[in-house]
């Protein structure tokens, strides 16, 4: 990782891994099921963002057009961080998020695909009760920070549910007998809440590859790269991503 270190070390960027998995399972009456999971770092790919599992169902209507619905529990982690007053210690918070979506795609001069996706997503946030404890400074020695456990205070924080239209578009190889599928996409998130006005919060772009090794199994890598408007409107987020995929 050292390339991507060097890379962004120096204007506000930040680097992080995402690793996912999935499985699905063809049914009768153009119907299909699957669960996936995923795990995703950040800080140059030392601290550990996010871990998530769930699953879908998927209907195929048309030749050219796929729905489907699902569900994912996400864990989000909170590393240490200290005020000028207080230090939260580290902890877990969690979401549940549902989605709908609708996936078209056609073939393009026998060698291309292009697909265009529309999703649907709620997501909500748990209240939560947070303690933290008085700052007193850091040791010296040991580099960690020293607070007060009489001196005990408990942050509220609301819930929170966000509903997001993001609406991608996919181009990539695809060519009969051809294990290797390259593939380039854009992303748009708007934020669909009442009184949001389909607001634009985030953009996330990706280039990479797709390599089949048999009938089952599928393997991917790409790189992510993701501009936030909300959270980080002048940095962006580089993330490698590889992926398994195994249909049964």
């Amino acid at each position: 990782m050292t390339l991507p270190l060097t890379l962004w070390a120096d204007d506000g960027d930040d680097f992080g891994t995402w690793l996912e998995l999935s499985a699905e399972k063809a049914l009768p009456h153009n119907l299909s099921v699957g669960v996936e999971a995923e795990l995703r770092t950040l800080d140059n790919s030392t601290t550990l963002d996010r871990l998530s599992a769930g699953a879908f169902l998927g209907y195929k209507a048309h030749k050219y057009l796929k729905f489907s619905a699902g569900y994912n529990f996400l864990e989000d982690y909170h590393p240490e961080k200290a005020g000028k007053k207080w230090l939260t210690p580290k902890y877990w918070s969690h979401r549940h998020r549902f989605f709908a979506d609708a996936t078209s795609s056609v073939k393009l001069w026998r060698w291309f695909r292009i697909s265009g996706r529309v999703r649907y997503q709620f997501t909500h946030r748990a209240a939560q009760h947070i303690e933290r404890y008085e700052c007193e400074g850091m040791d010296s020695n040991t580099g960690e920070y020293v607070y007060d456990m009489e001196e005990a205070d408990i942050k509220y924080k609301d819930c929170e549910s966000r509903q997001v239209l993001r609406s991608r578009i996919k181009l990539q190889v695809d060519k009969k007998h051809l294990d290797w599928a390259p593939f380039v996409s854009v992303e748009f998130h708007n934020n669909v809440a009442a009184g949001a006005h389909m607001n634009f919060d985030k953009l996330r772009t990706s280039v990479g590859t797709r390599y089949k090794i048999n009938k089952r199994n599928d393997l991917s890598l790409s790189y992510v790269m993701t501009l936030d408007r909300m959270a980080h409107p002048y940095t962006h987020m580089h993330a490698l991503c590889a992926g398994y995929s195994y249909e049964f």
